[in-house]
């Protein structure tokens, strides 16, 4: 177990890992926190507390980040694609809030950073 976790929340933080990264939940614009905890088995304020010790920061950043290292494979991978389909397929609502977010959490847009990255 991690630091000072019960077996419990060190189980529940290795499920939400398996989530994350085997079932990318993250990918469903509508998922909630309490969606997230429902799976878990555990209150929302369990869910934000694991996730603030596990990863250090808030639920809705974890997610975003998943989101964002989604949207570099799948540019990567989709050269072509538009804002939308990136936006549809990693789990933002929109091509605005992708746009925000990439900018706010990689210092520029999708497509500034596809341009270096092909």
């Amino acid at each position: 177990t991690g630091k000072g976790m019960t077996s419990r929340q060190a189980e529940a933080a290795q499920k939400l890992s398996d989530l994350l990264e085997k079932n990318r939940i993250y990918t469903d614009e509508n998922l909630t926190s309490s969606m997230v905890a429902e799976m878990l088995g555990i209150s929302r304020s369990s869910l934000s507390s694991l996730v603030t010790s596990t990863y250090g920061i808030p639920f809705r950043e974890l997610l975003n980040g998943y989101r964002i290292e989604h949207a570099k494979r799948f540019m990567c991978e989709n050269p072509t694609a538009t804002q939308e389909i990136i936006a549809a397929e990693c789990g933002f609502k929109n091509a605005q809030y992708l746009n925000h977010k990439f900018r706010e959490m990689v210092g520029e847009t999708p497509a500034m950073w596809l341009a270096k990255n092909k």
